[in-house]
């Protein structure tokens, strides 16, 4: 029996009553798994959830925001081979290009987490005597990610951990064709790094109401940006 995939929504799996079949495209005989399908209430529970985490992960310390993407750029490095391999069979491509793009995924989050520390900001003398003006950067809030089938490992984690590192909070929609790499795999290893519930949520869903789901998504006013191929 293929195993089920619950969506991921505030720290917690929540399971639907709908569900789609993903197979391999290279071999339609072997199915994947079963991924549970959101509806647009569900998306407005993953925005609010998302909303809720941004002011503790937004004031989080800068050590915590590192340490939480050198765990995940570890783990993807050290399990590149076995997740590699499973982006391999769910998205079709050659099994070794599978594994680099899972390990390239481990260095965006390396070298997102270095950005944390590189604090970047503008200083300038006013025109009035005696004052001094300063540019600070903040997070702007909540940031939906829709992740593409042919490269569901590098070109979320591009998007997800240069978020993370400026402290926004995230609700992402992997493609329907490869929902496991690019979604629940990324909700499996932010919540063994110890992220937060509400930072990263997650919203999977079939080709039938991809439009609706995705509607519901890009078009809420809770979200300030957008990350799209």
């Amino acid at each position: 029996m293929a195993e089920q995939h619950a969506l991921y929504i505030d720290g917690k799996w929540v399971n639907t009553d709908a569900s789609v079949t993903n197979t391999n495209p290279s071999d339609t005989r072997e199915v994947i798994g079963e991924y549970a399908q959101a509806t647009p209430e569900l998306v407005d529970s993953a925005l609010d959830a998302a909303v809720r985490a941004v002011s503790e992960w937004g004031q989080s310390p800068l050590e915590t925001r590192y340490q939480v993407l050198m765990a995940i750029g570890n783990e993807l490095i050290e399990r590149s081979a076995e997740l590699g391999e499973l982006l391999a069979r769910e998205e079709g491509k050659a099994r070794a290009e599978g594994v680099g793009e899972v390990f390239r995924s481990g260095q965006f989050f390396h070298y997102f987490a270095a950005e944390v520390h590189r604090q970047i900001d503008d200083r300038a003398d006013s025109v009035r005597p005696g004052i001094e003006i300063e540019t600070r950067r903040e997070p702007v809030g909540v940031v939906a990610i829709i992740s593409p089938w042919n490269f569901p490992g590098i070109l979320t984690a591009r998007g997800m951990a240069f978020a993370i590192a400026a402290g926004n909070t995230i609700v992402l929609k992997p493609s329907e064709e490869s929902p496991y790499c690019g979604g629940l795999m990324w909700a499996e290893i932010f919540e063994e790094a110890g992220v937060p519930g509400g930072v990263l949520n997650v919203v999977t869903c079939s080709r039938e109401n991809v439009s609706a789901v995705g509607a519901e998504l890009v078009e809420n006013p809770l979200v300030k940006g957008i990350s799209f191929t």
